[in-house]
């Protein structure tokens, strides 16, 4: 509970400063193209399937009933799937970005690529802070959120005024960077092959949590999409 409510009140924090500060810095036009970046950013977090919603069950379960070495391994292989689903669809934005044409084709070939590689890094920043979670280490796992929020908040800002619109994107990315390394420090697995039975069982579980969280998504970012759909980058 206490470093829940730290992190929700940082992340408020955080969310406050950048709708005060971010809009003022960039010109409308801006900050309609980077804002359009963050409904592909919404949806991404899905691209392992819902395999950390289903870990997100089982790792403490199989901690508690099999014992350390169990976790290592499901752990690993859990790790070994969110990295290969998320490659595949940071690939295909990577593909994406050169069939960009139009007025801003110029950003959005350089930032999908940019987001390409963060979505990658996002999705296992997730993944190894559940797993902290699983064992139990609230604070080391809760902290990365407070990293990530803080770095790209700050990032953002200086390097707005420093490159421009480009330095908002590469904020991303130092922000997963940042929280990424504080995660590697305290956990202690190593990828590991899937086993086919084991993946599959796994995924039945968590289609349904799956669903449910893209119905939310969406439900929050079909405006976003009307908006990028029927009106300019500035209004």
């Amino acid at each position: 509970m206490k470093w829940s409510s730290i992190y929700v009140g940082w992340s408020f924090f955080t969310r406050l400063i950048r709708g005060l500060v971010i809009p003022r810095i960039m010109a409308p036009a801006q900050y309609g193209l980077f804002a359009s970046l963050s409904v592909l950013l919404n949806f991404s977090q899905y691209s392992d399937l819902g395999m950390r919603l289903s870990m997100a069950k089982r790792l403490p379960y199989t901690l508690a009933k099999e014992g350390e070495d169990s976790f290592r391994k499901m752990a690993g292989e859990g790790a070994t799937w969110v990295l290969s689903t998320s490659s595949l669809v940071a690939f295909g934005i990577l593909v994406y970005s050169f069939l960009q044409h139009g007025p801003n084709s110029d950003f959005y070939r350089f930032a999908l690529r940019i987001v390409a590689v963060t979505v990658v890094l996002g999705r296992a920043r997730e993944y190894l802070a559940m797993t902290l979670i699983s064992l139990e280490e609230f604070r080391r796992s809760l902290t990365a959120y407070l990293i990530y929020d803080g770095v790209t908040l700050v990032v953002s800002i200086g390097l707005l005024y420093w490159i421009g619109l480009m330095g908002a994107v590469w904020a991303l990315l130092v922000g997963e960077l940042a929280a990424l390394a504080h995660l590697l420090r305290y956990l202690h697995f190593r990828l590991a092959w899937l086993e086919f039975g084991q993946i599959w069982h796994s995924f039945r579980e968590s289609s349904l949590l799956l669903a449910i969280s893209v119905m939310d998504t969406l439900l929050y970012t079909v405006d976003q999409i009307f908006l990028l759909k029927f009106y300019t980058k500035e209004q």
